[in-house]
């Protein structure tokens, strides 16, 4: 597990549907954490990667469960508090999950002037993994998504070497291709000398 993850974090070894369970088995034995923010950090101080990704299910639990939904609301509070996570023992496999789900739903329900306003910071961060996840806090909206806001982001990133930020772009774009691929074909080919190689050919990858 660590040699994936290029020895990034420690394990202890647990597979993810072993782990899983033993989250399932504890919170039915102990309930579900009362405070879940101050729950996932003391989670995420530990060294074992288990320990993160324990904290993003529980997370994802709150974003997800509508009995749970006012565990995460939808607040500037709690947005700085996914934020910081983001920030902390960074890598894609929390990474992804946090933008993609539980950011994405915050924002939603911010708004789309404020999700415009939060993720046009983002972008321009100096972290790497806050820009990719402005780029993937729309991954999975759909018709819902603000189709010039992804456009702009992308292009915002586009001369970056960053494998990670091309990737995500190219990925975002896919996505986005499934509800709107003739947009999506348009956007890369009038800018196809600004895009990575890597991100034209994971946007257009769904597109016939």
């Amino acid at each position: 597990m660590a040699a994936y993850m290029r020895h990034k974090f420690v394990f202890f070894g647990i597979a993810a549907p072993l782990r899983r369970q033993i989250q399932r088995e504890t919170i039915h034995e102990c309930g579900f954490p009362s405070d879940v923010l101050s729950t996932s950090m003391r989670l995420y101080s530990q060294p074992e990667r288990e320990f993160h990704l324990c904290a993003v299910d529980l997370l994802l639990d709150c974003s997800t469960k509508v009995s749970l939904h006012h565990l995460l609301p939808p607040t500037d509070d709690v947005l700085d508090h996914i934020e910081q996570l983001i920030r902390t023992n960074s890598w894609w496999d929390t990474v992804d999950f946090l933008s993609s789900r539980i950011i994405a739903r915050i924002l939603r329900e911010k708004g789309q002037k404020a999700r415009r306003k939060i993720l046009n910071n983002w972008i321009r961060d100096t972290e790497l993994w806050i820009r990719r996840s402005a780029i993937l806090a729309q991954l999975h909206e759909g018709r819902k998504i603000d189709i010039q806001l992804l456009f702009s982001l992308v292009l915002l990133t586009a001369d970056e070497a960053e494998f990670f930020i091309q990737k995500a772009s190219g990925w975002a774009l896919r996505e986005c291709s499934k509800t709107y691929p003739n947009e999506v074909r348009a956007f890369v080919g009038e800018n196809a000398e600004r895009l990575s190689a890597l991100t034209k050919k994971e946007a257009l990858r769904n597109i016939r």
